[in-house]
């Protein structure tokens, strides 16, 4: 009998080592899963957002436009540069306080560096007009400026020589100082030994593009400077109405 019980003694010890051996291995089998599962979590990354104007600007800007402007035109991007570009649509709204927007509403295409241009039509002499523009991918942003049209005897005026080899550009301000923004057409290679255009970058993709409302120093009130551009194509023609030139007042 002693025996028997003995054995069947044995038997159940045998069992219960062999049933924990197989719950320890279930156990770490379930743990080594989860850890595997958790491990294999992905990281969820923000997407790239930017929406920048060529005029108007998150901290807000002030310009003074020559006496007898009636309209103004701005662009609204989905780009910082080149190199970065929102990657969705972005949806925007602009609003002003006076004068008719061309365009108050709409969306920029996602895929690139991609704009809409914007006028602002009917503007006065004497008077000021506040622009806000708010574009919104899943982040918002709000940008803003402020246009002043000069009264008579306010000006700003510019000159434009040229050989085949380059154009030289003159300003001068009337009753007016502040910082210059410049806006020239492509082609144009700013001379970077004048320290107000050795700034500006306006060089990709093998051309000289555009220049779009760059800033090029400071002019005081009855005060000029001349600006040198080469050719980057001799012989080229340009008139001065291809130079856009705007002033911000009390800076």
């Amino acid at each position: 009998m002693r025996n028997i019980i003995s054995k069947k003694y044995g038997l159940f010890l045998l069992c219960s080592v062999v049933l924990v051996a197989m719950m320890a291995y279930a156990g770490g089998t379930t743990y080594g899963r989860y850890v595997h599962q958790e491990s294999s979590s992905g990281v969820v990354v923000a997407k790239e957002f930017y929406f920048t104007s060529d005029y108007l600007t998150p901290e807000g800007a002030n310009y003074t436009l020559n006496p007898g402007t009636t309209s103004i035109t701005f662009q609204l991007r989905n780009y910082a540069d080149a190199l970065r570009s929102a990657e969705d649509v972005i949806s925007y709204t602009v609003t002003a306080t006076g004068g008719t927007l061309s365009n108050n509403s709409g969306e920029i295409a996602k895929g690139g560096c991609n704009r809409v241009d914007i006028e602002l039509s009917g503007l006065v002499s004497g008077q000021t007009y506040t622009v806000t523009a708010t574009g919104t991918a899943g982040y918002v942003e709000t940008l803003s400026a402020v246009f002043t049209v000069a009264p008579i005897g306010t000006n700003v005026y510019k000159y434009l020589e040229q050989t085949n080899e380059y154009v030289l550009l003159t300003v001068w301000t009337e009753n007016v100082g502040g910082t210059v923004k410049l806006s020239a057409p492509a082609g144009l290679i700013p001379d970077s030994t004048d320290e107000t255009l050795d700034e500006i970058y306006n060089y990709s993709d093998g051309a000289y593009k555009k220049i779009d409302g760059a800033s090029i120093g400071t002019l005081d009130t009855y005060s000029s400077h001349t600006y040198r551009f080469f050719k980057e194509t001799v012989g080229t023609p340009y008139t001065v109405d291809n130079f856009t030139v705007t002033v911000t007042q009390g800076v």
